[in-house]
């Protein structure tokens, strides 16, 4: 690809592929989301706190709680922090976690 103004430019390298076998979609056949796209490309982050940190903002900012989104975005910071893949947590175990069970 030729990028005028651009002496030397290289195309980025393409990325690697993704070594593990995960599902593209939920149980139900709808795409996973980019949360899940960010655990398993193990990128050390994710935009978890833009979500539901957003929420937790709001909710501090009406002078209540949101518990659920707090207790997300600290599981999923953690994930991405440690470099986890998504999966870790069965859906019986989150909702034990978030006091849903």
């Amino acid at each position: 690809m030729l990028r005028l103004g651009y002496i030397g430019y290289k195309e980025p390298p393409l990325r690697r592929p993704i070594s593990v076998a995960q599902p593209d979609k939920d149980p139900f056949g709808r795409p996973l989301g980019s949360t899940w796209q960010s655990l398993i490309r193990r990128q050390g982050m994710v935009e978890t706190e833009f979500l539901n940190g957003e929420i937790v903002r709001i909710a501090t900012k009406l002078g209540t709680r949101a518990p659920i989104n707090e207790t997300l975005l600290s599981i999923t910071e953690e994930m991405a922090a440690n470099r986890e893949l998504p999966g870790k947590y069965t859906p019986a175990e989150l909702a034990k976690i978030l006091n849903l069970d």
